[in-house]
């Protein structure tokens, strides 16, 4: 920017003309009768004077060579007036740039820097939503998000409607204050139907629709139908439980915790049970422990097994020779051993009697001990 530079001119701004026009007038090439317009040196030396004086504004001396001083004197003013006057701006121009940061506002008129990843880059870099799924992987993740089904509530059956009538996927609530309104609802096999209020999950799985109702007391139901959409002749299958107990023919709850007796008595290993009783069991072994009846026992002397089950007797002899040894139950010999001289003879023998059962041990030598498990 420079003024006028040659022989035409004068040292000092001549006094600027009176107004002739208040309305702005405009420039013109003449013709049909007008003259053309000529600017004259009012209008060139004002338009001077307001450039210099721009110039100066900031500090800036006109330097004919220089061809980006009215660009930069705008550049100040822009620097100068708006900045000063936006705390926004202001806060803007005091940050510290580097890479891998992008500014964010943290506050009213307030910002600061953060770190964006080169990731992130290739998120914002997406020119769609498919594209920001794809970099982030969730491609699966919103196919299965739009087939899962609202929590909310989606419909509702009432009086003189059907249960058929839930065809849509979801929850649906059940209001029902007369039952016999609603020709397929839940019923027991007896042919009362379930509570009416409650709670019914409608889904669809593979083409086939299945209903699950939960009344508020507690019974549950389901059914399932493989046509386009529920149907009201398809049977519901009512599950048993603390709420809706099995029945007996007459309708009566039949439960474990109100029986008290068997309505065919059974037998267990030959003992009768009815139920009204515990019954023992005369298994070998169970509930017995082994008892030393040695200072009991006398050889050649009879005795009685006196208890319900089966007793294991255990006899053990001094070992010598020439003596015999014989074992009876009910008085049938089950061992013997005969006198064999020279030899010392076994020195044991183990042998069980039934319940109610007599047994001795009949020898010539020595019995050293006696135990059984009774």
């Amino acid at each position: 920017m420079f003024h006028l530079d040659n022989n035409s001119g004068v040292s000092a701004m001549p006094p600027v003309g009176t107004v002739q026009s208040s309305a702005p007038r405009w420039f013109t090439e003449g013709g049909g009768g007008t003259p053309a317009s000529y600017p004259g040196a009012d209008w060139y030396n004002i338009i001077q004077a307001e450039l210099l004086n721009f110039l100066s504004a900031y500090g800036i001396a006109p330097d004919k060579a220089d061809l980006s001083q009215l660009q930069k004197a705008i550049e100040a003013a822009i620097k100068d007036k708006a900045t000063a006057k936006s705390p926004l701006l202001t806060a803007i121009a005091a940050l510290v740039t580097s890479a891998d940061k992008m500014p964010y506002f943290n506050g009213k008129d307030t910002v600061a820097m953060t770190a964006l990843t080169a990731f992130a880059r290739e998120v914002l870099a997406q020119t769609d939503a498919a594209g920001v799924l794809s970099k982030l992987q969730l491609e699966e993740t919103v196919k299965l998000a739009a087939n899962a089904l609202s929590a909310k509530i989606v419909g509702e059956v009432t009086n003189n409607s059907t249960m058929a009538s839930a065809n849509k996927p979801g929850w649906w609530r059940i209001a029902v204050d007369n039952t016999d309104t609603v020709a397929d609802f839940p019923v027991y096999p007896g042919g009362a139907k379930l509570y009416g209020y409650g709670l019914m999950f409608v889904e669809v799985i593979d083409g086939a629709w299945l209903q699950h109702y939960y009344s508020h007391h507690g019974q549950n139901a389901k059914r399932q139908d493989w046509a386009t959409s529920t149907t009201a002749n398809v049977l519901w299958v009512v599950d048993f439980n603390t709420s809706n107990p099995q029945r007996d023919i007459a309708g009566n709850a039949a439960t474990a915790t109100t029986a008290t007796k068997l309505k065919t008595p059974r037998t267990i290993a030959g003992v009768a049970f009815d139920g009204t009783a515990n019954i023992e069991l005369g298994f070998l072994g169970y509930g017995q422990l082994l008892n030393d009846v040695t200072a009991s026992r006398v050889k050649n002397v009879s005795y009685t097994n006196d208890t319900s089950k089966p007793v294991v007797v255990y006899v053990r002899f001094n070992n010598e020779n020439n003596t015999t040894r014989k074992i009876y139950v009910n008085n049938y010999l089950l061992i013997e051993i005969n006198q064999i001289t020279g030899y010392d003879q076994p020195g044991a023998c183990t042998f069980i009697v039934p319940a109610g059962g007599v047994y001795r041990v009949e020898t010539t030598g020595t019995i050293v001990g006696w135990v059984e498990m009774r």
